[in-house]
């Protein structure tokens, strides 16, 4: 015959071996989610999932991006600009003017002048500018260190 004691020890083993698979169970389970942004299919876990709350989005990126698209918010000739994917070209692009930049303004030509020519506002031009040159001034500083 068990006692009292012996009988809610065992019934409260059972129980934290079976809240221990619950918990398991809740980790493991998923579904494949399709983000509406950028269209990827990734696996998310069944119990953590908010449902009913709004769009999903698989990053704050893609988030950022629905919005921006929902709102025409960054249209540039009726095309949204900067999709997750499209950010690699926004940056050849953000270094081909940098380029431009750097040789007006060592033509002697003044950040406004430079600023009215791109169509981009003056502070712009100069923090093209100084980033442009420090990049410039880190790859000079590791050449020396190649050669010492």
């Amino acid at each position: 015959m068990k006692s009292y004691e012996e009988a809610k020890k065992s019934a409260d083993l059972k129980i934290e071996r079976l809240e221990l698979c619950i918990r398991n169970i809740k980790k493991n389970y998923t579904y494949d989610f399709k983000c509406p942004s950028c269209h990827e299919i990734k696996k998310r876990t069944v119990f953590t999932a908010k449902i009913g709350k709004g769009r999903k989005y698989c990053s704050d990126a893609c988030r950022a991006f629905g919005y921006r698209k929902r709102h025409g918010i960054g249209k540039k000739h009726g095309i949204v600009e900067s999709t997750p994917q499209q950010l690699s070209e926004k940056r050849k692009n953000q270094l081909k003017r940098r380029k431009k930049i750097i040789k007006m303004r060592e033509s002697g030509r003044t950040f406004n002048e430079i600023a009215k020519k791109l169509n981009v506002s003056r502070q712009y031009v100069h923090q093209l500018f100084t980033k442009a040159k420090e990049i410039e001034k880190g790859a000079k500083n590791e050449q020396r260190k190649n050669l010492d």
